[in-house]
């Protein structure tokens, strides 16, 4: 693993970059386009850079739920809608014909989900599928609030509009066509905190409405009226794809080879050991074995050097230079 002490306190590096450095520490040809596509496959986190030279607007989401029976109960009406013209009209809600329709409607969602029409028990199952009067449904809940972004460096959880990006940016690298699908939640970035947010767009000035608000003095701009904002259909021009090193460290460790890797912890214990040893050997003119070494440095009462710690530290030095032999 590659240690650098520039990298522990960056908080982005590009993509080109992080390549080469894993390349290097990996032994092997990695590309950017390489880190591209591992990101649409969740096996690393990117972060996007925005230029520093202009303000943008986000609004925070949260996933919530509720449950999914609540979550059929509103969407029935949909359901209605396209199953009856206008001229004939809708079922009363709790007659007779609409309680038979929304029974049928309940069945059907069991059936394409896997899920059992009888009441749940204790556990949430009945039967061997769960219950669909237990089930949650988890949805995006937007704030209301706009805010400017008080950062530059966010990761992309690829639930959104920047999936299409980073698709689309593989797929131009490859000279093919970019891909022509859209996301209408839009762009999603989670910040270093973890809070997850949605990127916002201005409608263009003629459509904006005119919002007698305060101004924003220090920004030069009019005060964030959230009917003027939509989601962004994807990341804006000026945009850098990187990834953070806290990401690529934890990238670059489950990719190791090195199965016994020690870590800094036993790295510090492996010195104090070959300092023992050391002292051991050339205060003593004896015949040593590891068992009889294990037992002398356990006597000297070095703090956190007991008999077994030496040994597992042992085993692990002989591994690592019979690896090497």
């Amino acid at each position: 693993m590659i240690k650098s002490k520039l990298l522990r306190i960056k908080k982005w590096i590009d993509a080109n970059e992080a390549a080469d450095r894993l390349s290097l520490s990996l032994e092997d040809k990695v590309s950017a386009l390489d880190l591209l596509e591992l990101a649409l496959d969740k096996e690393i986190t990117l972060s996007v850079k925005f230029p520093r030279t202009k303000h943008f607007v986000i609004r925070e989401v949260k996933v919530a739920s509720m449950p999914y029976i609540k979550r059929l109960e509103e969407t029935f009406d949909f359901y209605l809608m396209g199953k009856f013209k206008k001229a004939i009209g809708y079922p009363e809600r709790g007659s007779s014909e609409y309680n038979s329709l929304f029974e049928a409607y309940l069945v059907d969602e069991c059936l394409k989900h896997n899920f059992s029409l009888a009441p749940s028990n204790k556990c949430g199952l009945s039967g061997e599928l769960p219950s669909i009067y237990n089930v949650e449904y988890e949805y995006f809940d937007y704030s209301q609030n706009l805010q400017y972004m008080d950062d530059v460096i966010f990761e992309l959880p690829m639930i959104g509009a920047e999936f299409i990006d980073i698709a689309s940016l593989i797929e131009t690298n490859k000279k093919r066509e970019p891909s022509e699908l859209m996301n209408i939640d839009g762009v999603f970035l989670r910040s270093s905190n973890g809070k997850l947010y949605n990127l916002m767009n201005r409608f263009d000035e003629g459509y904006v409405s005119v919002f007698n608000g305060e101004k924003d003095v220090e920004k030069n701009v009019c005060y964030l009226d959230n009917r003027n904002y939509y989601p962004a259909e994807g990341l804006p021009v000026g945009c850098e794809i990187g990834i953070s090193p806290a990401n690529l460290f934890d990238f670059e460790r489950r990719l190791s080879d090195d199965g016994d890797e020690v870590d800094e912890v036993i790295s510090q214990k492996a010195l104090v050991v070959l300092g023992a040893v050391l002292q051991e050997v050339t205060e003593r003119p004896v015949k040593w074995s590891q068992g009889r070494l294990a037992l002398s440095i356990d006597s000297r009462n070095i703090r956190g050097m007991k008999e077994r710690t030496i040994n597992g530290i042992f085993s692990l030095a002989n591994k690592a230079l019979k690896s090497n032999g």
